[in-house]
């Protein structure tokens, strides 16, 4: 990664980390919800489907009372997902004074929802970011994250997970233990059977697959690695439209 990203990303984290404890805070106050499937209706196909509604448990970037919310789908070892990676990070940047934006991602490993492979190496590098999330927090979750998208070559294995991890002074004795928990598999198992079930209802769904979510109860899906134009044009109208 180039000292310019690192510094940029850096500073967007340090901006942003009292924003995740907020998120956090606001997340577990609604714990006792019953609610546990949120109603996606895209309002412009009127394609509809159910997923999970955003939890404790999800990882969120942002102001989760935010005017617009993004549901992101994604897999580490997907092209187009290393481009929108760094898409998405502007905008949770760009909107991080306003709190008009946030960021919920979700693991879908690709090979292993489809049968491709068992335990793959998509999966595990899922796994190690929420083992490093427990370890360090949440912050170093999106670091981590943000590192493999940026940094490890796309044919990443295990030992570079594990080095990534040593880098960022996550207790190796911790990691590796977490790593081989199998704490994390229901929570994964969790994402993969959410975007199964909307792709038997939406036949363009892939990683990146995106769902942004107004905060007056509006959806718009939109698949792919949409470009930080559209994407940014869209929370400003959005968030304009549900100030007024």
């Amino acid at each position: 990664m180039k000292k310019k990203e690192i510094l940029f990303f850096c500073a967007s984290l340090i901006i942003l980390g009292a924003i995740i404890a907020t998120a956090i805070v606001v997340i577990r106050n609604n714990k006792n919800n019953p609610q546990t499937k949120i109603k996606v209706k895209d309002e412009i196909s009127g394609l509809s489907y159910s997923i999970n509604t955003i939890s404790e448990d999800d990882n969120v970037l942002g102001n989760p009372n935010a005017n617009v919310v993004l549901i992101n789908y994604s897999d580490f070892q997907c092209p187009h997902c290393r481009e929108f990676h760094s898409t998405v990070i502007r905008l949770v940047a760009n909107y991080s004074k306003t709190g008009d934006f946030a960021w919920v991602y979700r693991h879908f490993p690709t090979e292993e929802a489809v049968g491709k492979a068992k335990n793959s190496i998509s999966k595990k590098a899922s796994v190690a970011s929420e083992c490093v999330k427990e370890i360090s927090g949440p912050t170093a979750f999106w670091d981590f994250i943000h590192e493999i998208y940026t940094s490890l070559p796309i044919d990443f294995d295990e030992a570079d997970l594990q080095t990534l991890a040593s880098k960022m002074n996550v207790n190796q004795e911790l990691y590796l233990s977490c790593i081989n928990s199998g704490r994390y598999d229901a929570k994964i198992q969790k994402h993969i059977e959410d975007g199964l079930a909307i792709s038997k209802k939406d036949k363009d769904f892939g990683t990146p697959y995106n769902i942004f979510i107004t905060r007056d109860g509006r959806q718009i899906i939109l698949p792919g690695p949409q470009s930080y134009t559209t994407l940014n044009e869209l929370v400003r109208i959005y968030s304009t439209t549900i100030r007024r």
